[in-house]
């Protein structure tokens, strides 16, 4: 039988406590075929994957003749074929990426530094942050105006400012959350309210 969806990915609750690796590197030659297999799970569509699956569900194998080597599962047989594999990989990470409920700044992908697959955060930007509804127009005005001055928040090294750009935060490494960079925006209007009503005492 084929792989079955046991959850399509559109359905799967993701949060940041997710964030992190979900298949490490030491599964070696075997992590392609790993990555597709939980794709495949989540509705992921691969109809040679399925075939060859069928094949050996049905007690059969498969010869290479060119190497004398006797295939007995779907997972030795098809992670040997590598100029095939990667280029599937890629298209079934982007259609987990196109497909699932992210947390904003988040994406699935093979880390570059590590070779983990996981679901990674990478931070989040002013569109993203204001799209979320949870800004009021002031605070939206008071995040941009920020943003733009370069004070509490910045944007990624970059010299100016523009809507696309990745949020940081000025001292600290890691990339804030929506409600971290809100809860900045509103500590920033409550320290100038408070500077205010000091000023008129």
């Amino acid at each position: 039988m084929s792989i079955e969806v046991t959850e399509h990915i559109s359905k799967v609750k993701l949060t940041m406590k997710d964030v992190g690796c979900i298949l490490d590197s030491s599964r070696g030659r075997y992590q392609p075929y790993d990555i597709l297999e939980i794709a495949m799970q989540h509705g992921y569509n691969c109809e040679y994957i399925d075939a060859i699956v069928e094949i050996f569900d049905k007690g059969c194998t498969i010869v290479d003749a060119s190497i004398d080597y006797v295939y007995d599962n779907a997972r030795e047989y098809v992670c040997d074929k590598w100029e095939w594999i990667y280029e599937e990989v890629e298209s079934a990470i982007s259609w987990m990426n196109d497909n699932a409920d992210l947390p904003a700044g988040c994406m699935f992908e093979i880390n570059p530094n590590s070779g983990d697959f996981g679901m990674y955060y990478y931070g989040v930007n002013y569109q993203q942050v204001v799209e979320t509804d949870t800004l009021t127009y002031y605070e939206g005005m008071i995040l941009e105006s920020m943003l733009n001055k370069g004070d509490i928040l910045k944007e990624d090294s970059l010299d100016e400012y523009s809507e696309g750009d990745i949020i940081c935060i000025v001292g600290d490494n890691d990339y804030p959350t929506i409600e971290e960079i809100i809860q900045k925006v509103r500590d920033f209007i409550d320290n100038e309210k408070e500077e205010e009503e000091e000023g008129e005492a």
